[in-house]
């Protein structure tokens, strides 16, 4: 008889500890049910999973996309020096120039144009890392130092 009471008790203990976690339960499902019309709870969970998957795939997409613009980015022209210079003294108005048009690696061309009283020239020079293959001016070396030294 002693037996059966203790057992009831233990019972009645167990069933009030489980109806007090049931409560939790309903209380945690209410608050992660708000704003879910006649929809359930694994179907809301199993859509914003879906959602949460799509948007990883959209954001590896933008920084995949966007790792490709960078190294196109290191192709453009990005530093330029440019030198006025008078070429000839009887000449005024530093009317010649030498452009460097150079990428971030220093690669690019160097444009070169002499003006004379009868007539204009325009050079053309690649240059590969800051250096030119031929014997450079003093103006022209000039003005791939010049858009060098504004890589930093």
């Amino acid at each position: 008889m002693y037996f059966l009471i203790v057992l009831v008790l233990g019972l009645a203990a167990w069933v009030g500890f489980l109806t007090y976690q049931m409560g939790n339960l309903r209380r945690q499902h209410r608050i992660l049910g708000r704003g879910l019309n006649e929809v359930n709870l694994y179907e809301a969970l199993t859509a914003h999973v879906e959602r949460v998957d799509e948007f990883e795939q959209l954001i590896s997409d933008v920084i995949s996309e966007q790792e490709k613009l960078n190294r196109k980015l290191l192709q453009t022209v990005q530093h330029v020096g440019l030198v006025r210079y008078d070429a000839f003294n009887d000449m005024g108005g530093r009317l010649s120039f030498v452009l460097a048009l150079l990428d971030a690696g220093g690669n690019g061309i160097l444009v070169t144009t002499i003006c004379g009283r009868q007539e204009t020239r325009t050079y053309a020079k690649d240059i590969k890392a800051g250096k030119a293959a031929v014997v450079l001016t003093e103006e022209e070396q000039q003005a791939i130092s010049q858009a060098l030294s504004r890589r930093k």
